[in-house]
């Protein structure tokens, strides 16, 4: 399999700040997963500022996971969130709604914004800055601002869709060397060091191909695990790390089964980003 690395791909520079988006125009496709994952490990096991935000405002499952709740354990609202500690809230779906947010996330000092993006979400992040601008507004704004966006993006197995969604995206902003895609296999089954069948047509597709030729993409496997642990992960609200913690989660009424399971998929994931000299910049490993 063919490898993207930065030693093979130099030209993604990572600027100042990096501004990190869990994108795709399907929902159901792992992206609050994805992004409580590497939230958790940026908040955790790195010295980067790091804000938070939920772009789901429907769903709003992020900043549940994430979220400044009070000494009873409610969760206070999205205004009383400090970004830095807790999690924000905005609506990726309307570029209007979340501008000023975003820019006051980008303004905060912080040297990464995770968002976790929403089924349907706006891909053209100009209208960030007015209603009729295009996606090279967005990037000239990147420039001018030293600020780099990664946008993650999860493919299914066996679903084409989930490509088409992401070939769009690579579609807007592929020119710009501040912008670089981190793509997540969700759900991936095979061997870490070899292949997944499920996932051979991304493996054989021109887009692919074309984000390694430009430097632009690395692959983030992220293994399947059985639908009765997510489904327990889904409904208990504390980021990951607090969950593989065995008081915590017996505490919480964590099996061992489910706190193993977290626990494993979260240190593939740190290895394969410190295995990855681009992804290993972006998340501070």
């Amino acid at each position: 399999m063919e490898a993207a690395t930065l030693e093979t791909n130099p030209i993604f520079k990572l600027r100042n700040t990096g501004m990190l988006v869990t994108a795709s125009d399907k929902g159901g496709v792992g992206k609050t997963y994805v992004a409580s994952l590497l939230a958790d490990i940026l908040r955790t096991e790195t010295s980067l500022k790091t804000v938070l935000v939920d772009g789901d405002e429907k769903v709003r499952k992020f900043i549940e996971r994430f979220g400044t709740r009070d000494e009873e354990g409610a969760l206070l609202a999205p205004d009383h969130n400090d970004p830095l500690v807790g999690c924000r809230l905005v609506d990726l779906r309307s570029m209007e709604n979340s501008a000023a947010e975003i820019m006051n996330a980008l303004e905060s000092g912080a040297d990464r914004i995770l968002i976790d993006g929403a089924g349907g979400s706006e891909t053209n992040y100009g209208r960030l800055l007015r209603p009729t601008a295009k996606p090279e507004e967005f990037t000239e704004f990147l420039e001018d601002e030293d600020i780099s966006a990664i946008f993650i993006a999860p493919l299914m197995p066996d679903d084409d869709a989930t490509i088409m969604s992401l070939a769009n995206l690579w579609s807007k902003y592929k020119d710009d060397p501040g912008v670089y895609f981190v793509v997540a296999l969700n759900r991936w089954s095979g061997d870490f060091d070899g292949t997944d069948a499920h996932f051979t047509d991304w493996f054989g597709s021109k887009t692919r191909k074309a984000m390694l030729q430009r430097g632009s993409m690395s692959e983030l496997k992220i293994t399947a695990v059985y639908e009765d642990i997510m489904a327990k992960v889904r409904d208990v609200p504390v980021p990951f790390s607090v969950m593989t913690s065995k008081a915590n989660a017996q505490a919480l009424g964590i099996d061992m089964r489910t706190r193993r399971a977290i626990k494993n998929a979260r240190a593939e994931v740190i290895d394969q980003v410190k295995g990855d000299a681009t992804m290993k910049e972006i998340f501070g490993l």
